[in-house]
C-alpha cells in the first residue's frame, strides 16, 4: 500500500477509493460502501469492482430480507449519480 498510495494512477485511486468502502462495509453504512464501489470501479479502475463481492454476498446472500432492496435502491442510485 505504501509504493501504490504515492503513484498518481487508477490502481492507486481504486486502493484508496476501495479502502474508503471495506471501512464502510464494516461499519455497515450501506450507502457509502456501494458509492466508493461505484466510484472506484466507475471513475477509476473497472477491475476494482470485483473487491465489492463482500458486500454483495453480505446484502444479497446473507442478509437477504432485510437488505436485497437496500442493495438495488442503492445501487441504482450510487451508478446514476457517479455516471
Amino acid at each position: 500500500m505504501f509504493n501504490a498510495s504515492c503513484a498518481f494512477l487508477p490502481s492507486s485511486f481504486g486502493m484508496a477509493m476501495m479502502a474508503f468502502s471495506m471501512s464502510a462495509y464494516l461499519q455497515e453504512k450501506w450507502f457509502l460502501a456501494i458509492l466508493c464501489t461505484a466510484i472506484s470501479a466507475l471513475l477509476g479502475w473497472p477491475f476494482t469492482a470485483i473487491l465489492g463481492f463482500p458486500i454483495v454476498v453480505e446484502m444479497l446472500l446473507i442478509r437477504y430480507r432485510h437488505l436485497a432492496f437496500k442493495f438495488i435502491t442503492y445501487s441504482a442510485i450510487c451508478g446514476a449519480v457517479t455516471i
